[in-house]
């Protein structure tokens, strides 16, 4: 195979050394960030004891590490493992072994509370798998320092090839399935920018240049089935994949700017940095010159690399499925099951077919002794049902509230809604004197449809859950494991 072709699948070894710095600093920063909702999140004192998540969404055998106890303690141990493992990673210490410890341990994490998982979840595991295939701590690490002889500048293997697909997989399917008419008559930025919920205030204030959205709406579908596949050009692969990199960064770098969706934009940054090109890096970090670097060091094909084309090849056969509606799909059941134990299962409808266009915003209030009301979002102030300035500030984090939007959507799930409200109760009333601890919770939500003429559309109020609050000590009380009774 020709140099120039060989290097469209080639990665370079600073570019991945970044990567695996960055990685492992946003890994830190996830583990950081849960810390302050462990017991809501991870426990069977939480809204979501382990009981309710097998009963709906068993997880797999090899994911059950966080199912091992519900106790605050050993969850947080497990956690604290979590982060050891992403600061190996980061320092580039028993690289490839930290790097698979922190994808086995994420993706039970991942499984231990899908209601809490986001897209960036999603980046997470996929690159954290990928990376166990890739000589993480060539460059910039301690393992490198440990070695005798430098390693091979550009990187050529089963797994830069299947890292490179993956990534521009994410993007293409997230294009394809973007089938609604409003993404082809230009509508689509604007919708999701009115999307209270997400849409940081520089959202909002561009959402009133519709000109500018359609453009930004047509730009999207462009970077996402055109741009991104000039990485695969086998002429002038440096330039390309340079303008490919920078137009997927600008890309993020409005969402991160606009919306509000956690640590995803910034995540999938990240994952774009090994494709940066020799030349770049030569400028950035120094070492070989590209005329050095004519072509990556080639060898013979390994297991790994068999592994990791078995592993992209059914990963894409997975994508492919996802284009389809389940009941619709031409690939066997089986297959895809097995794809689930093993994390391969994607879907990667990011705002497809369309963005949503019902928004709205929570109500949950609890009742005092006195037969007040009083806002559990908001203590010591009584509930109001006027819109807030931002719903989407209103929760702590992301994580709480996609969680309840996925409550709303899902509006079936009364197992869920029951502990949530428990879990409500139990955490004011253990934080509150007698006199000011509640024995009722509501949870409402006040829906609106997003109207592009300007105009307000009439909210609909809807009660999610009225809920007695357990007649038990608050200091004590313990879910262990039942699920409670629809």
């Amino acid at each position: 195979m020709s140099a120039p072709r060989t290097r469209v699948f080639a990665l370079d070894g600073r570019g991945l050394a970044v990567f695996r710095i960055a990685v492992g600093l946003f890994l830190l920063a996830d583990v950081a960030s849960r810390i302050p909702d462990l017991e809501a999140h991870y426990t069977d004192q939480g809204a979501m004891p382990r009981a309710l998540v097998e009963a709906e969404h068993p997880p797999p055998v090899l994911f059950r590490a966080f199912f091992a106890s519900g106790e605050a303690a050993p969850t947080a141990a497990l956690l604290g493992l979590l982060a050891v493992a992403s600061g190996f990673l980061t320092a580039g210490r028993f690289t490839r072994s930290a790097t698979f410890v922190c994808w086995l341990l994420f993706c039970s994490l991942v499984a231990r509370n899908p209601y809490v998982v986001n897209f960036g979840d999603r980046i997470f595991r996929v690159i954290l798998l990928w990376s166990i295939f890739l000589p993480l701590g060539s460059f910039l690490s301690l393992d490198a320092q440990r070695r005798d002889r430098s390693p091979p500048l550009s990187v050529l293997s089963g797994g830069s090839a299947a890292y490179l697909i993956q990534i521009i997989t994410i993007y293409v399917y997230s294009g394809l399935l973007k089938s609604d008419p409003i993404w082809t008559e230009g509508q689509a930025v604007r919708v999701a920018l009115l999307f209270d919920q997400l849409t940081r205030p520089l959202g909002r204030a561009l959402a009133e240049w519709p000109a500018v959205c359609e453009l930004l709406t047509y730009g999207t579908l462009f970077f996402e089935l055109v741009i991104v596949l000039l990485v695969f050009l086998p002429f002038r692969t440096g330039f390309f994949r340079v303008l490919a990199v920078a137009s997927a960064i600008a890309f993020h770098m409005g969402i991160a700017l606009t919306m509000r969706i956690g640590h995803f934009p910034f995540l999938c940054m990240a994952a774009w940095l090994p494709l940066l090109p020799p030349a770049f890096w030569e400028r950035v970090i120094g070492g070989q010159t590209v005329l050095e670097q004519s072509a990556p060091e080639r060898r013979g094909v390994g297991p790994a690399d068999l592994l990791a084309g078995l592993l992209i090849g059914w990963v894409t056969i997975v994508n492919l499925a996802s284009l389809n509606p389940p009941d619709e799909t031409w690939v066997p059941r089986p297959l895809l099951e097995a794809a689930e134990q093993l994390a391969l299962d994607q879907q990667w409808s990011t705002f497809a077919p369309h963005p949503n266009r019902i928004d709205g915003w929570f109500v949950i209030s609890g009742r005092l002794p006195d037969g007040l009301l009083v806002d559990l979002q908001r203590e010591d102030e009584p509930p109001t049902w006027l819109k807030p300035e931002d719903p989407g500030a209103v929760f702590p984090n992301p994580r709480w509230m996609g969680s309840m939007v996925k409550l709303h959507v899902n509006r079936d799930r009364s197992q869920q809604k029951e502990s949530l409200a428990t879990y409500l109760c139990r955490r004011w009333n253990r934080d509150h004197p007698p006199e000011r601890r509640i024995d009722h919770v509501s949870i409402d939500y006040v829906q609106e449809l997003t109207l592009l003429d300007g105009t307000e559309d009439r909210p609909l109020r809807m009660v999610l859950l009225r809920k007695e609050c357990p007649d038990q000590d608050p200091a004590s009380d313990r879910h262990e494991g039942r699920v409670p009774a629809p």
